[in-house]
């Protein structure tokens, strides 16, 4: 499905925002981030990857489409769907890796285009995610944007010898169409 759909539209753009096909040459960025302690405490990380790993964890996740978000052409962020056929839905992970570019309408626009993209061109249903609950930034971006909670899933990680609980959010396509 989603495939096919990335040789089709390899790029889609709104304003000095562009969703590109994630290619290896955005590895080095994605592995800086993914092991800064900033983005892995907001995201809910708690483990460190190297170029290996991750690549290795790229080739092996066939269901988890990956685009980079561009700004003015610089790598900025990702944003990765983890397709479930079978339900016709998707987990939706994103972040704006790169520091100086968060909170200027870059994740806004990558999520809107990759709604837009998801529900105008697959059968998907839903789109859902977690944030971390004490993360207001997530929770309060997510919910301007369309997304309902769903409820919190108590003491659902472990960090730093502290349970955290986190909130699952989605998107359905009937909400999408409705907002139209």
């Amino acid at each position: 499905m989603f495939k096919d759909l990335m040789v089709k539209f390899p790029h889609i753009n709104q304003g000095s925002t562009q969703l590109v096909v994630y290619k290896k040459c955005y590895d080095q960025k994605t592995v800086q981030w993914l092991n800064d302690p900033e983005l892995q405490k907001l995201f809910g990380l708690s483990y460190k990857t190297n170029l290996e790993k991750h690549r290795q964890w790229v080739k092996e996740n066939s269901n988890v489409f990956i685009w980079a978000i561009l700004s003015k052409k610089d790598h900025i962020g990702n944003i990765l769907l983890h397709i479930q056929s079978r339900h016709k839905a998707a987990y939706l992970q994103m972040y704006i890796g790169n520091k100086q570019n968060r909170s200027e309408g870059h994740g806004r626009a990558a999520l809107e285009m990759l709604v837009e993209f998801t529900f105008n061109n697959t059968s998907l249903n839903r789109i859902w995610l977690h944030t971390l609950k004490n993360n207001s930034v997530s929770v309060a971006f997510y919910q301007s944007v369309g997304f309902q909670n769903e409820g919190t899933e108590r003491d659902a990680l472990l960090r730093d010898g502290q349970f955290i609980d986190q909130v699952r959010w989605s998107l359905l396509k009937r909400d999408f169409e409705g907002e139209k």
